[in-house]
C-alpha cells in the first residue's frame, strides 16, 4: 500500500482501533524547523536574511538542509562576529554583516551582554534582569545600523527573513518595509513580557505583523522559567496573500 495514501486515512484507521483494540496510530509531530523546510520549499525561497545572527547557529543549521540556500547574516558586535565569519568561512553562498537591523542607516549605542552576546541588544534590558538575574550587561559601544531595504532593495529573489534582535524586531521590520513585496516569511523571536524598553511583547506583535500583511503559521515550543511562565516564543509567519495555498493542502 502506498505510504502517503496509509497516512491520508490514518484518522480513520484510528477510529477502528480504537473502538477495537484499544490502541492508535500516532503520526510524528512536525516541529517549527519543519514548518520553516516546508515554507524555503513551497516557496522556492532562494535568500535567508539572518538577523542577529549571533555566532551563526541559525545560519548553519539551515545550510544543513538547504545548501543551495544564500544566506546574509547580520551581528553587530565585534566579538561575536569574528567567530561568525569563522563559521562562514566554508560556506560560499553565506554573507557576513558586521552591522545590526533597524529603521535607519546611522551609528547606534549596543548594550553588551556577558552571554557570549545572546542577550546583546539596541534596547536596554528590562524584565530581562527579573527573568535571568544570571545574565549582566556589562557595557555599551556604538556600532552600525542599518536598513535592510537599503541592502536588498534591488534584489528581486523572494526572501524567508529570520530576526533574533533581542526585543527589536519591530525596528528591524520598520526598516525592511521597501522589500517586504518580496518577502515571503518572516520569523521572529516574541517575548510574553517586555524584556527590553519598548519590545513588544507577544499581543502587540501578532498585531504588528498583521499590519505589514503577515499571518501567524507556526510557533516553536516556549521557553518557560522556573514556575512554567512563558519568557518567549518564536514565531513563524506567512504573507497573508499566501495563506490561501497553504490551506489547499490540508
Amino acid at each position: 500500500m502506498n505510504l502517503d495514501f496509509f497516512i491520508s486515512k490514518t484518522p480513520f484507521i484510528n477510529s477502528y482501533l480504537e473502538r477495537i483494540f484499544g490502541i492508535r496510530i500516532i503520526r510524528r509531530k512536525t516541529s517549527f524547523d519543519d514548518a520553516r523546510d516546508f515554507l524555503l520549499e513551497k516557496y522556492s525561497i532562494k535568500h535567508a536574511i539572518d538577523g542577529g545572527a549571533n555566532e551563526g547557529q541559525w545560519a548553519r543549521a539551515v545550510l544543513s538542509k538547504h545548501r543551495d540556500l544564500r544566506v546574509d547574516s547580520f551581528e553587530p558586535s565585534d566579538t561575536v562576529f569574528k567567530y561568525l565569519k569563522q563559521n562562514s568561512d566554508n560556506y560560499p553562498s553565506w554573507k557576513v554583516h558586521n552591522s545590526a537591523l533597524g529603521d535607519r542607516n546611522a551609528t547606534t549605542s549596543f548594550n553588551i551582554s556577558d552571554n557570549q552576546g545572546q542577550s546583546s541588544s539596541v534596547l536596554a534590558p528590562q524584565n530581562h534582569l527579573i527573568h535571568y538575574p544570571q545574565v549582566r550587561f556589562v557595557a555599551t559601544r556604538n556600532v552600525e545600523m542599518v536598513r535592510l531595504d537599503s541592502q536588498f532593495r534591488d534584489d528581486n529573489d523572494l526572501k524567508y527573513l529570520k530576526l533574533d534582535v533581542q526585543g527589536a524586531e519591530s525596528i528591524a521590520l520598520d526598516g525592511s518595509k521597501g522589500i517586504l513585496h518580496n518577502i515571503i516569511a518572516i520569523e521572529i523571536e516574541m517575548a510574553l513580557d517586555k524584556a527590553y524598553v519598548s519590545q513588544l511583547d507577544f499581543s502587540e506583535s501578532i498585531i504588528f505583523m498583521s499590519t505589514i500583511g503577515y499571518k501567524p503559521f507556526s510557533f516553536s515550543d516556549p521557553i518557560r522559567d522556573g514556575n512554567g511562565f512563558t519568557i518567549f516564543i518564536d514565531g513563524l509567519f506567512l504573507k497573508d496573500t499566501l495563506m490561501d495555498s497553504v490551506y489547499e493542502e490540508i
